[in-house]
């Protein structure tokens, strides 16, 4: 069996290693992993905060609703692999925008390019540069993407630029907020968030 074939026990109840599924993580990308990938549409720049260049995939019907993707930590538009098909069979148009940092957006130094308010900005230049109609009818953001999805909707509410949010994976900002004040495990668990 492959590693990432093998269960997460072990046979004489043992957990696999951190390194082996680690290990499992870093295999090629089959034929159709890769036809997955290239199926997620065209490559475009957008120009976010600060004139840092995004890359996203635009995928589906121009005259579609459109839906913008956020990807997760450490993850890449690539994530969306599997729910882009399925919106573009259902009329709808994705946009799969690798935040600034990632994989083929630019990468600025310094932490201050990393700020919330400029990866809101960059949400916002992806709506304005790549949807039609100005607005985007879903905003969709998973684990650190979620974060960066709730960010702009509360900083966004009233602007007209989106008409609906769904975040995968993580809680309405308060009771994160809440579970990270509260609980040190958590607190360990979002090093990543802030």
């Amino acid at each position: 069996r492959s590693a990432t074939a093998a269960p997460l026990i072990g046979g004489r109840g043992h957990s696999v290693s951190a390194r082996a599924r680690r290990r499992s993580c870093r295999r090629p990308l089959s034929a159709s992993a890769s036809d997955a990938s290239s199926s997620m549409g065209s490559s475009v720049t957008v120009k976010g905060a600060r004139g840092v260049n995004l890359h996203a995939k635009v995928s589906g019907p121009s005259d579609a609703p459109t839906v913008i993707l956020l990807h997760g930590f450490p993850g890449f538009h690539r994530d969306w692999r599997t729910q882009v098909p399925a919106l573009n069979a259902a009329n709808v148009r994705t946009i799969a925008l690798d935040m600034r940092g990632y994989a083929q957006s630019e990468k600025p130094k310094g932490i201050e390019n990393y700020k919330m308010e400029l990866l809101v900005d960059d949400v916002r230049a992806a709506i304005t540069q790549l949807c039609p109609s100005g607005y985007a009818r879903a905003v969709v953001g998973h684990d650190w993407g979620g974060a960066v999805a709730w960010s702009f909707a509360l900083a966004n509410e009233t602007s007209g630029l989106f008409e609906r949010l769904a975040v995968l994976n993580l809680p309405h900002p308060l009771r994160f907020q809440q579970a990270l004040q509260s609980d040190p495990s958590q607190l360990l668990k979002s090093w990543y968030i802030g």
